[in-house]
């Protein structure tokens, strides 16, 4: 699977507060067809987004596909952050403050439920990261990280992640581990074919199952 992206935002999504074009929607809408929808789709039940830099395209793909996905089944779908260098949806959505996946794999007293939110989004809740820059690398040295993502296994029918940027630290290549499969998200402009080649071969040889890259011209940003 490999979706070429481009496209600004100029509206919003009828169906929840998360910003899209209608371009960036119909490219998306392929995507999750293609990964959940169809008969033949391969469906994984957890699905890492990957990106570089700040990950800001990721993490804003992330969360578009996980609203479409919302919208076209019926189970519930977790959107779970882990990327320090955004902010959390929780403030784009005005959220109320609640437990994050920091203090998940900091107590472990502290439950799942207590954790994830609703979203205005049909069947799609969100745990937040609560996690800063500065605690780069936390994730992949975490013992609660693998029990966590067996919990959110168990209470969701698919979840979602955002990853931390590649090559900040080991993080996302952690959480890719933990997953199913993973997507790639890389800028269109400015990307050479070889330095695609080579992310891809690194995902690889890590035993990563990437199940396709997303090229992004335009970041869609989420609202502040």
């Amino acid at each position: 699977m490999r979706a070429a992206v481009t496209g600004e935002v100029t509206g919003r999504s009828r169906r929840s507060p998360v910003e899209i074009s209608a371009s960036w929607r119909t490219q998306l809408e392929r995507v999750i067809t293609r990964l959940y929808v169809l008969p033949e789709a391969p469906k994984p039940r957890v699905l890492t987004f990957l990106g570089g830099d700040t990950g800001a395209g990721s993490r804003s793909i992330c969360a578009h596909s996980s609203e479409l996905l919302a919208s076209r089944v019926s189970m519930p779908v977790c959107l779970v952050e882990t990327n320090p260098s955004v902010k959390s949806m929780l403030h784009t959505w005005g959220l109320p403050s609640t437990k994050t996946l920091a203090d998940l794999l900091l107590d472990p007293a502290s439950e799942i439920k207590g954790a994830v939110v609703q979203t205005p989004c049909r069947n799609l809740s969100l745990l937040g990261g609560g996690l800063t820059p500065s605690e780069a690398g936390f994730l992949c040295y975490s013992d609660r990280l693998p029990h966590v993502v067996k919990e959110l296994r168990a209470r969701f029918e698919y979840v979602l992640i955002d990853a931390p940027p590649l090559g900040s630290s080991n993080d996302s290549i952690t959480l890719a581990e933990l997953s199913d499969a993973s997507v790639l998200v890389l800028p269109a402009s400015g990307l050479s074919r070889s330095s695609a080649r080579e992310w891809t071969s690194r995902l690889e040889e890590a035993g990563v199952r990437l199940y396709g890259v997303i090229l992004h011209d335009a970041t869609p940003e989420v609202p502040s």
